[in-house]
């Protein structure tokens, strides 16, 4: 049973992979924020609809992540990698400072269905 619990969850994140590749491809910008099922969660929307639940690696990153998002800034998924808290996710507000890109990094929990 946990063999074949390990096996499910391995093809899940598998197809997150897939999924965050394309976006990151496709620059497809965060469009929304909003709190996750639980305390200290958050839910980010893409603007093609993709939909998962993150949470901060430092504290503010969500903070800062819907500021730029109501002025009006772009939010992209830069890139993702493996670290030992999970699937970490950068996230880039373009001339955000000074005309430079600013850097967010969020744990990948999991997808999300939109509401």
């Amino acid at each position: 049973m946990d063999r074949e619990l390990f096996e499910v969850e391995e093809r899940i994140f598998a197809l997150l992979v897939i999924r965050l590749d394309g976006l990151i491809q496709r620059r497809t910008p965060v469009r929304n924020v909003s709190a996750g099922p639980v305390q200290g969660i958050a839910r980010l929307r893409f603007s093609d609809g993709a939909t998962i639940l993150v949470r901060s690696h430092k504290p503010g990153t969500s903070a800062a992540v819907v500021s730029a998002i109501l002025r009006g800034r772009s939010v992209l998924l830069e890139s993702w990698d493996w670290h030992e808290d999970g699937l970490m996710l950068t996230l880039s507000i373009p001339g955000a400072v000074r005309r430079r890109t600013s850097l967010h990094r969020v744990i990948l929990l999991g997808a999300d269905q939109p509401d």
